[in-house]
């Protein structure tokens, strides 16, 4: 049941500027704020997860018994990695940039750039970051607000125009300072068409990143990916003040036993947790697992009956059923 949307992503993309930083203005520091930091984008948990981030591999429940180590546990931390990874890929490019001065500006409008790409001779970036309104959260009544469109531009450093679709945009809606929510937009299958390399991404069309991180509010990331057999997965996290947190993974694959998964993993504080995986669609639709494991990330329960599993107990899960 893994899906094949999964793969490794470079955490960067490096470039090389030439000049110094060093003459930001205040004006600058408040465009530059419009773009995600890594702290926006990056699942804090005392675990960490893949696609196969239920904690489920194509055999089931990775844990087999009452106070196994969890490899459910293992999974869920692979899964935040990886969705860390992604996000650092352009997050990457945004810190690199925005080191360094603006080479335009206007009231409304920064630009940093062009720079060279080094992962891809003979091809060069720039960030154009625009003061307009934005809408964020389309049911929001008292929308659109005042915010930022950003968007990283690249071409071959022959041409003389930027590809008319950029590599990644995003816009942005101010909170309280350096706090607010955003949209991200990386326009894989677009890029790769362009002939600039996009290795990394395999086979990926789309990635869709939201996060939230204002004041009064859960920070949480939504994560929405597409590949070119339009195969799909969406990643929600949510952290809470009181230190737990949760990834929810809806997964639409071509794998028949298994069109759509739904899996939870749930942890408190202090490293406790449980996930729970159910098939919705496929022939082995109704299908169902449940680990849970304690702050030593050993299996306190597991319920796997694909395995013909079932060890341990569940009133010691630090979170009831779904």
């Amino acid at each position: 049941m893994r899906s094949r949307i999964g793969g490794s992503v470079a955490v960067a993309v490096l470039l090389a500027a030439s000049g110094c930083g060093g003459d930001y203005s205040n004006a600058d520091v408040e465009f530059a704020a419009a773009v995600p930091r890594r702290s926006d984008v990056t699942v804090r948990m005392p675990l960490t997860s893949g696609l196969t981030a239920s904690g489920l591999r194509a055999e089931g429940a990775t844990s087999l018994a009452y106070l196994d180590p969890s490899q459910t546990y293992a999974e869920t931390r692979k899964a935040a990695d990886g969705l860390d990874q992604m996000a650092g890929f352009f997050v990457g490019i945004l810190e690199a940039v925005t080191r360094y001065d603006p080479t335009v500006r206007t009231p409304e409008l920064r630009v940093w750039g062009p720079f060279d790409n080094d992962q891809a001779p003979g091809w060069e970036l720039q960030l154009a970051i625009t003061r307009q309104p934005v809408q964020i959260d389309s049911t929001d009544p008292e929308g659109p607000h005042e915010g930022f469109y950003w968007k990283i531009e690249y071409k071959q450093k022959s041409a003389t125009s930027w590809q008319a679709v950029p590599l990644a945009e995003g816009l942005y809606e101010p909170g309280e300072i350096r706090r607010g929510r955003g949209l991200v937009f990386v326009h894989v299958a677009e890029v790769r068409a362009s002939g600039m390399p996009m290795d990394d991404f395999d086979t990926l069309a789309q990635i869709a990143l939201g996060y939230d991180t204002r004041a009064g509010h859960p920070h949480t990331i939504g994560l929405d990916v597409t590949n070119e057999a339009t195969e799909r997965v969406r990643v929600s996290y949510q952290e809470l003040d009181t230190g737990s947190g949760q990834l929810v993974f809806d997964i639409n694959q071509m794998d028949p036993r298994a069109t759509r998964l739904l899996a939870v993993s749930r942890w408190a504080a202090d490293a406790a947790g449980r996930a729970d995986l159910a098939v919705v669609s496929g022939t082995m639709a109704g299908t169902s697992a449940t680990e849970c494991w304690d702050a030593q990330q050993r299996v306190s329960f597991v319920n796997n009956p694909v395995e013909g599993v079932r060890d341990g107990y569940e009133y010691l899960c630090v979170f009831g059923a779904l």
